[in-house]
């Protein structure tokens, strides 16, 4: 096999040293004042040596609080004999006392991070770079600053015991079993938010958004009280469930995915955000409403003497699909499902007893424009005293159900189960 020029093998070592940098500065960046504050601070010495104990590699993130009082934060750019370091020092307000890139504080020197420069043996000073020989060296707080190297959490997020088939209108509840695992030793308890969300391919952004509630189904939508907060420490915390967890009314039937998201609003920088969201396959099936339908939800509903708008304009009440509801002139309560619609209204029907049972049913019966129909009866008639409602045809365009006789009725409105 040909061996490689060296021109190319360091055309490649720099880029990759370039994105692993570009990576650490974003990391970096992610540590906000809260963050600096939640961590526990020390005077302790932080190991910088060249062996197997060094806590101070590239890339490694140390927050602080200085002598002054200010809190801040460094970035490892490249440790050895010399320190080269990125910093931000902070006011107390969250804004920026003072900041540099990369600062090198040289072997036995020390450094004022208020200043933000190096100094040698000055009383403001913040950190000695200790060198105890070749290869031993520390971070040493002076002068009452603390320090710490900065450990950011891991969560893993778990979902089971999720129901594998669900109807739209269908509240989840509680019996979901949602885990968080902080899996980094050491790292401060914090508070997250955690979404549940549904999606219709296992894929969702991270860092995760917060996700948004609507009544609608859409991409990623947020359940109906499917937002909770834990405190995650190290190791397994359950996530109590306190909401609904409704699944929209106007789903449409199909497969899709059950989201649960930890750190939803990516308030707490990661080093990993790719196991923040854990997936739960559900099939949406949509019941046959108008066949589900009986006679409590009919008066549940409430039906009225109003008309209701038929017209081929965007007024339409009753489209394709829609369920009418209605109490006879003779007192009994019904259904009839619109099928079709223009000047001719196709319907199917069911008419009730008082006790529930089916007094009459119809499947497709026609009421031609200007025409009336008999619900009691099951078809279409004149203008008359048995008419439940009447066909009305104002123009080619303009057409309305209207109740005759002191019969009542209204659209359906389907509720969540």
């Amino acid at each position: 096999m040909k061996k490689l020029p060296k021109w190319f093998l360091g055309a490649l070592f720099m880029l990759f040293l370039t994105q692993s940098v570009a990576g650490q500065a974003n990391l970096f960046a992610t540590v906000g004042l809260d963050d600096i504050q939640s961590t526990a601070l020390s005077a302790a010495k932080i190991n910088g040596s060249a062996t197997a104990a060094n806590q101070l590699p590239a890339g490694t993130v140390v927050v602080y609080k200085t002598g002054e009082g200010r809190y801040g934060k460094l970035d490892v750019r490249s440790n050895g004999y010399n320190l080269a370091i990125d910093f931000q020092t902070y006011n107390p307000d969250g804004t920026i006392f003072k900041q540099g890139t990369n600062l090198v504080i040289r072997g036995t020197y020390q450094a004022d991070l208020d200043l933000g420069k190096e100094v040698n043996k000055m009383p403001g000073a913040d950190f000695w770079w200790e060198q105890v020989n070749k290869t031993d060296r520390f971070f040493v707080p002076l002068n009452n600053t603390m320090a710490a190297v900065y450990k950011f959490p891991d969560y893993l997020i778990t979902l089971s015991n999720a129901p594998t088939v669900v109807q739209p209108g269908q509240e989840l509840g509680n019996n979901m079993i949602v885990q968080v695992r902080e899996t980094m030793p050491g790292v401060t308890a914090r508070d997250i938010a955690i979404d549940l969300v549904l999606v219709s391919r296992r894929w969702y952004p991270v860092p995760a958004p917060y996700a948004v509630f609507t009544p609608e189904y859409k991409e990623g939508v947020l359940l109906k009280g499917g937002r909770e907060s834990v405190r995650a420490g190290f190791g397994m915390t359950p996530v109590k469930l306190n909401g609904s967890n409704t699944i929209p009314l106007d789903m449409p039937g199909g497969m899709y995915f059950l989201a649960a998201v930890a750190d939803a609003g990516n308030k707490a920088p990661e080093l990993n955000e790719g196991n923040n969201v854990a997936y739960w396959p559900i099939r949406v099936e949509v019941p046959d409403l108008f066949a589900s339908i009986d006679l409590a939800d009919i008066k549940a509903n409430g039906v009225f003497s109003s008309r209701i708008n038929g017209s081929n304009n965007r007024m339409n009440q009753i489209p394709t699909g829609t369920i009418v509801v209605y109490k006879t002139n003779e007192g009994r309560y019904g259904k009839f499902k619109v099928k079709s619609y223009d000047y001719n209204l196709l319907i199917d029907l069911v008419t009730y007893n008082p006790n529930g049972t089916i007094f009459n049913k119809g499947v497709n019966l026609q009421v031609r424009g200007t025409w009336s129909c008999d619900l009691d009866k099951g078809m279409e008639t004149e203008k008359g005293a048995g008419a439940d409602f009447w066909w009305e045809q104002v123009n080619s365009m303009e057409r309305y159900l209207v109740p005759q006789n002191g019969a009542l009725m209204a659209v359906y409105r389907q509720r969540a189960m």
